[in-house]
């Protein structure tokens, strides 16, 4: 009876002070035996010794008094400018925190498990009704197939549909394979056709516009999901995901085609990526540069002609100052990483803490010191030939509106260092 009482009990681990669990004959609970005081624990990250079963941390140093607040400020900091990227979908691809990656990871792995049991389940109804079947006498039915499908004129069995589309092989929409004429897109216009696979959890949709002008949910000009326009009007198409996962788990993908003959030559460009996370954008034709138009901003873009909502403002204290790193990577982004530290080499900011979690090879990054604190900016480059053309880092240092350019360039070997600002005594 004892041995049956523990026999399908798994003892979790408790914490770091006390000892593995182990069934009790007597009770059927788990036992964990106390660790001798004075053994190594941790708890949250932080040091401590074991008394009487509970973990005492030890005092931290100043530096790691330091480090540990750096740390927070810095968490503290990117969770705020998560909220203000939440606020609007404008971003292709939004900059997660550690802990909101690792959250996201979880949920895509619970979204997988989802994936699997639907596939487990409609294989299994599969199997118990062939087997119903089976045992009535009765001959397996068919697959059941949605008819017509996208594109395609109702028929009695989907094998001989019509596929509607452009017949005429002089137009830029041709289509080899369709049997029912649709309608067709000539030179010198531009054709944009948008298909979209939903992923099972149902959570994707796009929108197309036209010169700033949306038309709807798949429904412009042409049909329902594509459209005919001047080569140089401006076709924007934006896909959302209400996860944030992008197409990554769930099946499912968008893939956007445009075509236009240039008087020379036909010119067709497909994208089909469906690696980011909120919402995507893919442009066609004379499109105006988007981005914050506001010059008091720290992501502020000369060259944006139409705002997209996203600026962001360094909001801080009287007695601090504000540094901006803006940092576009070329095309080796693995081997460049940067730093900030203080008058005795203390890292204040380390990119390659990070860096992984942000996509885009463009990113804006800023923080508010004391402005008496002497500050210090060190790019490196592993591969010893710095940045290419391609790439290019400058850094602000100043109050919010009123931003001195303290360091830019591209063109280093291994590493260069600048000096940013701080009290008037601060080695130059």
């Amino acid at each position: 009876m004892p041995q049956a009482m523990c026999q399908d009990v798994t003892c979790p681990k408790l914490d770091t002070c006390h000892g593995e669990g182990y069934c009790s004959s007597e009770t059927g609970e788990c036992v964990y035996p106390l660790l001798s005081d004075n053994s190594t624990c941790s708890e949250a990250g932080q040091s401590g010794t074991c008394v009487d079963g509970s973990c005492k941390l030890l005092p931290l140093n100043g530096a790691s008094r330091r480090r540990l607040s750096d740390k927070q400020s810095e968490s503290e900091w990117h969770q705020a400018r998560r909220v203000s990227q939440l606020a609007h979908l404008s971003n292709e691809k939004l900059e997660l925190s550690p802990y909101e990656r690792m959250h996201l990871k979880k949920l895509n792995s619970k979204k997988s498990d989802q994936v699997t049991k639907y596939a487990q389940s409609v294989t299994e109804n599969r199997r118990i009704n062939r087997e119903l079947q089976e045992s009535m006498g009765l001959s397996p039915a068919p697959e059941y197939t949605t008819c017509p499908l996208p594109g395609q004129d109702p028929s009695e069995k989907c094998p001989a549909a019509h596929i509607v589309g452009c017949m005429d092989n002089t137009a830029i929409n041709f289509n080899s394979k369709a049997t029912s004429n649709g309608d067709c897109c000539y030179a010198p216009d531009r054709y944009v056709r948008v298909d979209m696979t939903e992923s099972i959890f149902r959570e994707n949709f796009w929108t197309m516009s036209v010169d700033g002008q949306m038309l709807g949910l798949g429904m412009p000009v042409v049909g329902q999901n594509e459209i005919c326009v001047p080569a140089d009007a401006c076709v924007k198409v934006t896909v959302y995901d209400e996860s944030c996962d992008g197409f990554g788990v769930g099946g499912g993908g968008l893939t956007v085609n445009s075509a236009f003959h240039d008087g020379t030559q036909l010119h067709k460009i497909s994208d089909t990526s469906g690696d980011f996370e909120c919402s995507k954008n893919i442009h066609f034709g004379d499109c105006p540069v988007e981005g914050c138009t506001y010059s008091s901003a720290i992501n502020f873009n000369a060259e944006a002609g139409v705002d997209d909502g996203t600026c962001e403002y360094a909001n801080c204290k009287a007695d601090e100052k504000a540094v901006v790193v803006k940092i576009k990577l070329d095309e080796k982004p693995e081997e460049t990483d940067w730093k900030i530290t203080d008058a005795n080499g203390y890292t204040l900011v380390d990119s390659s803490e990070f860096q992984h979690f942000y996509h885009g090879p463009q990113t804006t990054h800023f923080y508010c010191f004391p402005e008496d604190k002497c500050l210090y900016y060190l790019i490196k480059d592993a591969g010893g030939d710095g940045l290419s053309a391609n790439g290019h880092y400058e850094v602000l240092y100043g109050r919010p509106g009123q931003f001195d350019v303290a360091a830019a360039g591209s063109e280093f070997e291994w590493i260069r260092a600048h000096f940013i600002g701080g009290a008037g005594d601060c080695k130059r």
